[in-house]
């Protein structure tokens, strides 16, 4: 709901805190109306650091993959917009770092190995 407010979605991107977005469950606890009025565009191009997350997939009858299709389908965006996403996933854990700068390194590898 943060995009309802404008200089909420400011401070959120000056300060890049990162949004951890999960559009099944926001559709289905009636956060948002529909995934084709979900925000989750709005916030992206608002340049605001967001991840696809699945909340809790056996309640919600999802998965992390359906959600990344959802954003594809429903939300239109592309492959390199979902890398970019999943980067921000990643520089966003709660990894030791040595650990996020591993696992970065090998997303890197792959996404540039994918051409995307």
């Amino acid at each position: 709901r943060a995009i309802e407010d404008p200089s909420l979605v400011d401070y959120i991107r000056e300060r890049r805190i990162t949004l951890d977005i999960c559009p099944t469950s926001n559709v289905r606890t009636n956060c948002v109306a529909s995934l084709e009025t979900h925000p989750l565009r709005q916030l992206w191009q608002a340049g605001v650091q967001i991840t696809l997350n699945s909340d809790d997939p056996p309640m919600f009858h999802t998965t992390l993959l359906d959600e990344y299709r959802l954003a594809v389908t429903h939300m239109g965006f592309t492959l390199s917009e979902l890398a970019h996403m999943s980067l921000t996933a990643v520089r966003s854990s709660l990894l030791p770092a040595n650990e996020r700068q591993q696992l970065e390194a090998s997303f890197q590898y792959e996404i540039e190995r994918l051409a995307l």
